[in-house]
């Protein structure tokens, strides 16, 4: 899941409450899920693909625009 916002936290926490047992701090940190600024965002990939090797993704369609600012910020 792929979703821009300025309220991440809150963002978090909405999902949470649709997740059974999953709290704001685990979604967080999980690589399922980028939801964030577009610096957020980039920052997460950049910690994922430190902390856990992570250096290549699938994304679905409908996120390819959204993670075109991201790419840029990765690029610089």
């Amino acid at each position: 899941m792929v979703a821009v916002t300025d309220d991440r936290d809150a963002a978090l926490a909405e999902l949470a409450a649709e997740v059974p047992g999953a709290s704001p701090q685990d979604l967080a940190v999980t690589p399922f899920l980028l939801i964030g600024s577009p610096r957020q965002l980039a920052d997460q990939l950049r910690r994922q693909a430190s902390e856990l090797g992570i250096t290549s993704y699938i994304v679905r369609e409908p996120a390819v625009a959204a993670l075109e600012q991201v790419l840029a910020r990765l690029r610089n």
